[in-house]
């Protein structure tokens, strides 16, 4: 049931996300220097989304397979130890490259699709850490 919320939460991620990519294109409307810091910060923004939702995909291939991506269908997520030190570490640098996005440079819905991304990664991450905690456990560390 965790799992399922957790999709549709990234789901939600890449929902908020689409405005981001759309105001990228539309930037030009806007002043020279305001384009230029928008439109910087929302492709950033719109990169960061794509990178967590491919990494997630990655991450949890069943999840891929369930909503229609066949690239992962050879695959298991990887619950080793060091599969979940990975991801970890990735789900840590993908916090910190978000958290750089200046939110004053952002639009309102660029905003909250910076909001909902780190809630996600912080949810993830905290998933993650949880198992790597079991893990541990289970090897007597």
């Amino acid at each position: 049931m965790v799992a399922v919320a957790r999709f549709w939460v990234a789901v939600l991620v890449l929902a908020a996300a689409g405005p981001a990519l759309a105001a990228a294109d539309d930037a030009q409307n806007h002043s020279q220097m305001n384009a230029q810091v928008s439109t910087h910060s929302t492709q950033e923004l719109a990169g960061i989304c794509r990178e967590f939702w491919e990494g997630h995909l990655r991450a949890q291939p069943t999840t891929a397979t369930a909503i229609g991506d066949r690239r992962y269908d050879d695959r298991l997520a990887d619950i080793s130890p060091q599969g979940i030190l990975d991801d970890q570490r990735r789900l840590e640098m993908i916090l910190k490259k978000v958290q750089a996005v200046p939110e004053d440079a952002l639009s309102p819905a660029d905003r909250l699709t910076r909001s909902v991304l780190i809630e996600e990664v912080e949810t993830d991450n905290w998933g993650v850490a949880g198992e790597t905690v079991t893990v541990r456990r289970k090897q007597g560390k």
